[in-house]
């Protein structure tokens, strides 16, 4: 029973020296400094004045993408891969984030440079890949270096500073009457050559 006592004791120990080895930065983004507008397409989706912050209410929900550094210049989208620091954040206020605290995985210590970004899609369509393929309204920032805080003498700061703004959009879908013309006129060339 004590063997069993030490073993939690120090898996418990173990498991917070690593939560402090690992960095942090608070998830926030302020609609009035580094604002998260819509564009045409998107503003008529949404029914709001293109250039005006993205709604919120919850009608968006924003993540934060990460990568390890590496050398070299930031890495493409596809490397970066959103929830390892927490939950997607339900965008509250216009344009603005606050999501919070947030710890990177293992491959990121404390006070070091990791790569991110911003990514914020329609809540409905329950993910940033799914309102891309869907027709949502999607948008991502810039990929990113931040210098982590080490915790826990380390104050994390806020990414706002070096979010660039960015514009969510909307991938149009072809209509319906836009696939008929196009079946018309291939029948019609069909109909030609014979």
């Amino acid at each position: 029973m004590k063997k069993l006592i030490l073993a939690s004791v120090l898996a418990a120990a173990l498991a917070n020296v690593t939560a402090f080895g690992q960095g942090q930065l608070i998830f926030g983004v302020s609609g009035a400094v580094n604002s998260i507008k819509a564009d045409s397409a998107a503003a008529a989706k949404l029914g709001i004045a293109t250039g005006a912050n993205i709604p919120g209410a919850g009608r968006f929900t924003a993540d934060l993408y990460y990568a390890p550094l590496t050398a070299g210049n930031p890495p493409a989208d596809t490397a970066l891969v959103g929830g390892q620091m927490g939950a997607a954040y339900s965008i509250v206020a216009p344009g603005t984030i606050a999501g919070g605290t947030r710890t990177t995985p293992a491959t990121t210590a404390g006070g070091a440079d990791a790569w991110f970004q911003v990514r914020v899609w329609e809540t409905t369509f329950g993910s940033f890949d799914a309102a891309v393929a869907g027709g949502g309204a999607y948008g991502k920032s810039s990929v990113f270096r931040f210098t982590t805080s080490a915790p826990p003498t380390g104050v994390p700061q806020t990414i706002n500073g070096v979010v660039s703004p960015f514009v969510v959009t909307v991938v149009p879908e072809p209509s319906t009457l836009a696939f008929g013309a196009l079946g018309l006129l291939g029948f019609f060339l069909l109909r030609r050559r014979s």
